[in-house]
This record gives structure tokens, C-alpha cells and sequence, in this order.
């Protein structure tokens, strides 16, 4: 004897393997076609430092003093002649290379930021960036000014 509207379960694996299959395929295609905008964002904030990095650790290994203002801070070798100056103006922060007269944005849309000395470490430059977004990474290290000569 059967009870009518009983589903025995080999009726039911197949119905349970085609959604488990559907449920996958859906997964797939919503990760393909996803865009994954913040992790691009944080890629692009890290290439951003790189290149903030590496500009004022070339221009730091020739300097021997930095004349520190509210936003922005300038680079001298030990001539006393200007090497480059970083700039913070309108979220942008700015380094002008004063041998080739030239001006590049090393990143823009910054909450604001900070240089400094210290009168007890006065050849130690520290540089703090805060992004206008708070999900993005700041950017804060020192650089010692080395003030090698440049011949």
C-alpha cells in the first residue's frame, strides 16, 4: 500500500543534483561578471605608494636638509641647492623636481597628510598621507637624509 503525494527519495536526487548544478553555475557567472572595484582600488592606492616611496627615497639619499612647511617639505643637497619638493594642495600631492623644472601628481584625493622632523632626530623626515577614502590604507614611514654628494 502507497500514500498518494509521497515523494520517495530516488525521485528526489535528481530534482537535488540539477539545483545543486543550477546554484554553481550561478555562482560562476556572478563571479565573472562581477567587477571588483575595491580590490583594483587597493592595487592602485599600493602602486600609488610604490612610486611615493621610491621618489622620496631617491630624493632623500641626496639630501642633507629639509626645510619643513605646514604641507609641504623641501629637499636640499649639501650644496644647499634644491633637489625636489613635495607639496600637498587640494587633496593632490605634488613633487616638483627643481633640476628638470618639472611637476608630477604622485596621488590624488587625500584627506590631507604630514611632514616632519624631529629636533632630536633632525635628519629623519617622517611623511604621513591620509586618503579622502577611510576604506583605503595611509601611507606613514621616515626616510633618513643621507645628503650623499652627487657628482
Amino acid at each position: 500500500m502507497t500514500k498518494k503525494g509521497a515523494i520517495k527519495l530516488e525521485s528526489l536526487l535528481p530534482i537535488t543534483a540539477a539545483l545543486i548544478i543550477a546554484v554553481a553555475l550561478f555562482g560562476c557567472f556572478r563571479f565573472y561578471t562581477l567587477k571588483l572595484n575595491p580590490v583594483s582600488d587597493v592595487l592602485d592606492i599600493n602602486s600609488k605608494y610604490t612610486d611615493i616611496l621610491l621618489e622620496m627615497r631617491a630624493d632623500t639619499l641626496l639630501t642633507a636638509k629639509a626645510i619643513v612647511g605646514e604641507n609641504n617639505v623641501t629637499l636640499l643637497n649639501a650644496k644647499k641647492e634644491n633637489i625636489a619638493s613635495y607639496a600637498i594642495t587640494d587633496g593632490k600631492l605634488i613633487r616638483t623636481d627643481h633640476s628638470k623644472k618639472s611637476e608630477k601628481i604622485l596621488i590624488d584625493k587625500l584627506k590631507n597628510g604630514a611632514f616632519w622632523t624631529n629636533a632630536n632626530l633632525p635628519n629623519l623626515l617622517t611623511v604621513r598621507l591620509l586618503p579622502a577614502d577611510p576604506a583605503e590604507i595611509p601611507f606613514f614611514t621616515s626616510f633618513a637624509l643621507r645628503g650623499y654628494k652627487h657628482e
